[in-house]
């Protein structure tokens, strides 16, 4: 029995270490440069990620087949609405979808506040292009070109608003 205190010390302090790093800013990957990536809107209009280079954005990557994206999506939704007072704030959701039908149903029955994409670039090169390791996350970006990634969809509206704001 002894033997088996240290080791679920270990653990306990790193659950508790765990925490302590969701809670904080380490979940936030900080970049300088937007990914270039392909994106279609829902009527088949092309357009690249970069296009927006200079704008205010706030993205959302999730895909209709993660059940954890489905969960955590009115969560953001609601996040949009908080921050839609932001002044040329643009908000893009970017689907990880492969079947084009299931994203455009989706979409149609929970609107959402933004521009709606679907992306057939491979997923993990979306994924690992904005420092994330799993969707859903969300994407701050300022006028700059600088982009804090939320991981795990966990996004603080007063966060969103230190990182978009501090440009202008």
């Amino acid at each position: 029995m002894k033997k088996h205190i240290p080791v679920f010390f270990f653990f306990v302090v790193l659950a508790l270490l765990s925490v302590e790093a969701y809670n904080s800013k380490q979940f936030y990957i900080e970049s300088e440069k937007l990914p270039d990536l392909t994106l279609k809107k829902m009527n088949g209009k092309i357009v690249s990620l970069r296009d927006y280079q200079g704008k205010k954005l706030f993205i959302t990557v999730w895909a209709t087949w993660c059940k954890g994206c489905c969960e955590m999506k009115p969560m953001i939704d609601n996040s949009k609405l908080q921050l839609k007072s932001i002044d040329s704030l643009v908000f893009i959701d970017i689907s990880l979808d492969r079947n084009i039908n299931d994203w455009k149903e989706y979409v149609k029955k929970a609107p959402s506040l933004g521009t709606q994409f679907i992306t057939e670039e491979n997923v993990k090169k979306v994924i690992k292009s904005f420092g994330s390791k799993g969707i859903p996350f969300c994407v701050s970006v300022d006028k700059n070109g600088k982009f804090h990634t939320s991981l795990g969809g966990k996004t603080r509206v007063i966060d969103v608003r230190n990182i978009i704001e501090t440009t202008d």
